[in-house]
């Protein structure tokens, strides 16, 4: 199935949109008429689902009431996000979105003004989930953790070239002196004393040193 072009509207920027009164599903303002856009039987649905917290523009549905009002219409605890019911500021949310799993993708939306409208759009390809950023989940629902990465993996991580070993043992990465550096060391001591005395070289043919007889 494919999905929207709105599909591409990154969805890491659903709990900024939320917490800054931005809609979702603005419209841009131009010169002609908007023709609304014919979603998926599924969006329907979720949208259904949650008319027991539509209707009344004040206030708006809380995390908890909205998680047990999708349950009770079949859908698993699992496949169920939604954003803050309040800022990290602790000031109160324009909209309440939330993010269902479904077959083919995730229908995210948003409850605003007493009204809930959604879209089906493209789950993250790297935790397949519908909402990124600080979200809430149902009781037991663990978020998801991705992919880690395994022992033998070529791949060091972001910022590291494939194959870069940045995990090297402390004993490695400091070398320890060895007998060649200290041979060394002893060498230049010795070549010093040689220096010391050439100085009969030096007597022949430069000045006479101060009180020397």
């Amino acid at each position: 199935m494919t999905f929207h072009a709105r599909a591409a509207v990154p969805v890491l920027l659903l709990s900024s949109l939320a917490l800054t009164g931005c809609s979702l599903f603005q419209q841009p303002v131009g010169p002609g008429p908007v023709q609304p856009t014919e979603e998926p039987a599924v969006v329907d649905e979720v949208i259904a689902a949650l008319e027991p917290l539509t209707g009344d523009e004040e206030p708006l549905p809380n995390s908890q009431e909205l998680f047990d009002t999708l349950i009770e219409a079949g859908y698993d605890a699992e496949d169920i996000e939604t954003t803050l019911d309040e800022s990290p500021l602790g000031n109160e949310v324009p909209a309440k979105m939330f993010g269902v799993r479904v077959e083919d993708g995730c229908v995210v939306g948003e409850i605003r003004g007493g009204a809930a409208t959604a879209r089906l759009m493209p789950p993250s390809e790297s935790v397949d989930t519908c909402l990124f950023g600080a979200v809430e989940r149902p009781e037991g629902v663990d978020a998801p953790s991705g992919e880690e990465r395994g022992e033998d993996d070529s791949d060091n991580g972001a910022g590291h070239i494939p194959g870069e070993e940045i995990n090297r043992p402390r004993e490695e990465a400091t070398e320890s002196p060895t007998e060649d550096s200290g041979g060394s060391g002893t060498d230049g001591g010795t070549g010093g004393s040689g220096g010391g005395s050439g100085t009969d070289g030096g007597s022949g043919d430069g000045p006479p040193e101060l009180g020397g007889n």
